[in-house]
Order: structure tokens, then sequence, then C-alpha cells
């Protein structure tokens, strides 16, 4: 007799070191997880966009900045006029009091190893390059730094929201998190390529500019962090959803623009047939139930055994 689907499933568990057997009298030397989640820092991440028709002071926001003591700051340079540019914006925000610096900018002429190597010599606080519009080429590191190259031409902040295994954290911080709040927004602030300070560079909603208020005086805003508790247990589809707890969450980008506990947008996994977008014999979420303004999102429980019969038998 062949092996169920669920007994394959164990076997590779075993097989691979990823679980064990045990005595069921042992289990009480297994206790639960602690899965609280604290931060010591007021913000933990920053995304700053910049183009070329950017024009509030970055250096005057500098000290502003590093008053969150913010783990990660991401540099996203959409368009700019040259290499000398880039690097003279990366120096300013390297000089911010924070553990990681992220830059995003585009090919240019000059954009080249030599100038890669320069960039992230000159700054220390530089953990990770990403060159769009550029030929691809394989993720390398030089010191402290990751580079990676996509042929990817991101102009805009709407490049942002992308559901995807291959951004998928398997870490024990970040599962904790997801118990309790929004993995893409909490503890996070953005400003956006025209000053405006937001939750996250998408969102329409902002809590003032950048050239008359400080961060500190945004963050007193009563909404400013509304979103930061939506956990994935309580959006539609995620919380039925396998990788839920090792996997960002875009509350800009959703489904339906009213309900604020909607699917992502941009999400291309089926969690009712465990199939991703272009694997044989994937259909969408929408063909898997309905959607609705009062209930949100409702699974059809008989067509989705009929589904899983058909792709995966008994």
């Amino acid at each position: 007799m062949s092996e169920s689907r669920y007994e394959k499933y164990f076997s590779y568990l075993l097989k691979n070191e990823f679980a064990f057997l045990c005595a069921k009298e042992d289990l009480g030397c297994f206790p639960p997880l602690n899965l609280s989640w604290e931060s010591s820092s007021k913000i933990d991440s920053i995304i700053i966009d910049i183009n070329e028709c950017s024009n509030y002071d970055y250096a005057n926001i500098t000290n502003d900045i590093s008053r969150l003591r913010s783990k990660v700051i991401q540099l996203r340079i959409f368009s700019i006029k040259g290499k000398k540019d880039i690097a003279d914006i990366i120096s300013i925000f390297s000089k911010t009091d924070t553990k990681s610096l992220e830059v995003i900018f585009p090919n240019k002429e000059g954009v080249n190893v030599e100038f890669i190597k320069e960039i992230i010599d000159n700054n220390s606080k530089v953990t990770s390059l990403f060159i769009t519009g550029s030929p691809n080429k394989e993720p390398s590191d030089y010191k402290q730094a990751t580079v990676r190259y996509t042929a990817d031409k991101i102009t805009n902040e709407s490049s942002c929201g992308i559901i995807s295994k291959a951004y998928f954290v398997c870490h024990l911080n970040t599962f904790c998190e997801s118990q309790n709040f929004n993995t893409c927004l909490n503890k996070k602030i953005s400003i956006d390529i025209n000053g405006n300070i937001k939750n996250c560079p998408s969102r329409t909603q902002s809590f003032g500019n950048i050239r008359n208020m400080t961060i500190k005086e945004a963050m007193e805003h009563p909404d400013f962090k509304k979103l930061w508790g939506i956990s994935k247990d309580q959006i539609d589809v995620c919380k039925d959803c396998e990788f839920r707890h090792m996997c960002t969450d875009c509350r800009d980008y959703i489904k339906d623009p009213q309900n604020i506990y909607s699917q992502p947008t941009k999400c291309n996994y089926n969690p009712y047939i465990a199939k991703w977008e272009g694997e044989e014999g994937y259909v969408s979420v929408e063909e898997c139930g309905t959607y609705s303004r009062e209930k949100g999102y409702v699974v059809d429980d008989e067509k989705v055994n009929v589904l899983n019969l058909e792709l995966w038998g008994s």
C-alpha cells in the first residue's frame, strides 16, 4: 500500500531531521514557546523614497531620523542625475544613528564594481545594495554588504507589496512578531518622494510633511499606529495560509480597499489547494470562494474538497 501524502510529508521531515519522534510521556519536556514580541526602538525600520524631483533637505532630517534609533533604514532612489548624486545621498544617510542602511538605486553610467566597492568602503553602515535596471547577475558579497542586481526598472513605490516565497523570513523573531503585529507596518515609518510622512510610501494617508513637521510630531497623530496591530490571523485568506508567519503583509495593495482585513492583491498563492500561480492545477482564490462586503472572504468548502481530490487524491 502506497504512502498517503501525510505519511510522505512526515517521512520527509524525519529524513531531513526537521522533526524527530519522542515518547508521549516526554512531551512535558518541551514547554510552549514564549510567543510575545517586543522591541526597544520606537521605530524599527524607516523607508525613505527619493527621485529627481524630491527637494526636501536630506541633511536636515538626519538628526530627526537618528533620534528614533531605527534598526534599519531603506533608502530607495528611483531616479537621479548621476552616480555622484547617488554617492552623496548615501553618504548623508549613512551618518544617521542606525545599524543598517539598505540602498536601492538605478543603474547609471559609471555604476560598476569599482563604484559599488567605493560606496561600501566609505559607508560602513551599508549592508545591502540593490541595483535596478541592470543586467541580472548573481548576488555577491563585499565586506559587510550584499550586492544584488535586477533588470527590472523600479521607478516608484508601486513595486512594493509583492508576496513571494522568495521574501519569506524563517526566523523566530518574525514568527513571534507576526502572532501579535503586522509584519510590514509594525514600528515602520516612511518619507515619500514629496517629503510626506506616512506608515508606508504607498499609502494615501499622510501625517504631515518633513519640511515643517518632525517625525515625532507625526507619530503623535491618533491614527499613526492604527495598522500596527493587524496580524495575519485576522486577514482574509492569510489566516488560512500555512506560510502566514514567515510572510510580510501588505495593507496597501489589497483586494477590497474598504476592508482593511482584505487579502493582499499581489499574493499569487492559493493556500486552499497548496498551489502557486503557474504551477499545474493552480486556480485562483476567488475560484475557491467568494468575497462580500459584509463577511469578507467566504470559503466554498465543498468546491475546495473537490479540487483537492482532483489535485492530490485521497
